[in-house]
């Protein structure tokens, strides 16, 4: 049980009888527990793996696309990016946004609710104090007079009435990207990848990548916004398949391969290995961050599991922030581990069996 939901769970009579929204940072299935009372509630969830826990706690399963939604009496669970649900949701009278990692992720969210707020409607902002949540109040002023409720469990609680619009969100310009002798187009996102550029640790991998033969058959691990994918296929790798947990980002990696003239690249939700079949190469620039916190365990994990999901001839390329802890998991699953490439800030790790 999340601190954040300890927080909720103490306004729970707040949600009793009403038409409850549920928006951000969502990675406690247990906020599913705030609908009992509710008259409806829907939830937009980014994270497939969260997304499934509530499916399952409603006796039902999700399918491995970034787009679908499954209902149980009067709860409603969409996996999928918000602008893409908006129309299915109907009227709402109190919303609650759970604060992102990312401030203009929660700006874009709230900007994104214009057209389903009513004036007087409720808007409750939450936040673990540690990620902006004593300060998240600010975000809400634009909408009208903004009042602390709670504060526990180092989370803080803000609401307001609805009187004027969110300010327009200011979408990131689209980047070009020019490596290796190919140059294609990037659209960004604050969920996803808004850096304004090819960030460094990804560019050292696509270096990498560049000096492999093009094969077929091939998984981009954790794709984000899709430069990898879209980078071996301009390259001549064929049968790709991009992967990620976050419906935003798969929702633009698609988007983005498109704006490239790109339409035979696959995708599919994955909890990283999850579920997925085998590969002749495999990229992966794992997270190590999941919401606030710092781990490490879903790529160790991950590791351990890769040589099930290569062919005998397959490798994988891993890059990874240089201090990261990887090499000797990745002796322990593989036979040959090599540095391809680095610097003092990152390491590109190439494996086979």
């Amino acid at each position: 049980m999340s601190p954040l939901f300890e927080l909720l769970e103490r306004s729970s009579s707040r949600f009793e009888n009403r038409n409850l929204l549920v928006v951000g940072e969502i990675l406690d299935e247990q906020l599913l527990k705030l609908a009992k009372e509710t008259k409806q509630a829907f939830f937009v969830i980014d994270n497939f793996v969260t997304a499934n826990s509530m499916a399952a706690m409603l006796g039902q399963s999700l399918d491995a696309v970034y787009s679908q939604t499954i209902s149980y009496k009067h709860i409603t669970v969409a996996y999928a990016p918000l602008e893409k649900v908006l129309k299915d949701i109907n009227e709402v009278d109190l919303v609650l946004v759970l604060l992102s990692k990312n401030k203009q992720a929660t700006i874009k969210t709230l900007s994104c609710l214009n057209p389903l707020l009513k004036e007087n409607t409720t808007i409750l902002l939450a936040g673990e104090n540690s990620g902006g949540g004593k300060s998240a109040g600010s975000l809400l002023k634009p909408c009208g007079e903004v009042i602390k409720l709670d504060l526990a469990r180092k989370c803080t609680l803000f609401g307001a009435q609805f009187q004027t619009p969110f300010p327009k969100f200011k979408t990131p310009p689209t980047i070009e990207i020019s490596t290796c002798g190919t140059k294609f187009k990037i659209e960004q996102d604050p969920l996803v990848f808004a850096q304004g550029r090819l960030d460094e640790g990804t560019s050292m991998l696509l270096y990498a990548l560049a000096e492999q033969s093009p094969c077929e058959n091939v998984l981009d691990l954790g794709c984000g916004c899709g430069i990898v994918g879209i980078f071996l296929r301009s390259l001549g790798f064929k049968q790709i398949l991009s992967s990620d947990v976050s419906a935003q980002a798969l929702f633009l990696a698609q988007k983005n391969a498109q704006n490239n003239n790109l339409d035979d690249i696959s995708y599919r939700s994955a909890d990283m290995l999850e579920n997925l079949g085998k590969f002749n190469l495999i990229a992966v620039n794992p997270p190590f961050h999941r919401g606030l916190l710092t781990t490490t365990t879903p790529t160790l994990n991950m590791i351990s599991k890769a040589p099930e999901h290569l062919t005998p001839q397959g490798v994988m390329f891993l890059v990874a922030n240089a201090h990261l802890p990887y090499m000797d998991s990745l002796k322990q699953a593989f036979k040959n581990v090599t540095i391809v490439k680095e610097n003092t800030r990152y390491k590109v790790y190439r494996a086979c069996n």
